[in-house]
């Protein structure tokens, strides 16, 4: 049975300590994996985008071939249309609203001869 009558001697194994880590930015965490993945500064600064995140996962998936052989879809670059947007990124957050641009990749539809 457990005596109610007995104290409990705590042992503190280390010291006191009030040192508080600071906080990571967690917003600017999330806006450079993105960065990362649609590579937009790369694509701006009219340069060819890495081989990671979105032209990884392209290039990753292309060539794809038809079941008969005889046609093959095959990757060729994609692009980050901007322009279309009716809102830039400042108008949309004034108006609390999400900020959209189309993502288009140029595919190339190649008919092979049958073997």
């Amino acid at each position: 049975m457990f005596d109610r009558r007995k104290d409990i001697d705590r042992i503190v194994v280390g010291s006191d300590s009030n040192e508080v880590m600071e906080l990571p930015n967690l917003v600017d965490i999330q806006l450079a994996s993105f960065e990362r993945f649609l590579q937009r500064e790369h694509m701006l600064a009219g340069e060819a985008p890495l081989l990671q995140g979105l032209e990884e996962v392209f290039q990753g998936t292309f060539p794809i071939e038809s079941q008969s052989g005889d046609m093959r879809l095959e990757y060729d670059h994609y692009i980050l249309d901007e322009a279309a947007s009716k809102l830039n990124e400042m108008e949309c957050k004034q108006k609390a609203i999400t900020f959209a641009a189309s993502v288009k990749a140029r595919i190339n539809l190649i008919f092979l001869e049958p073997l």
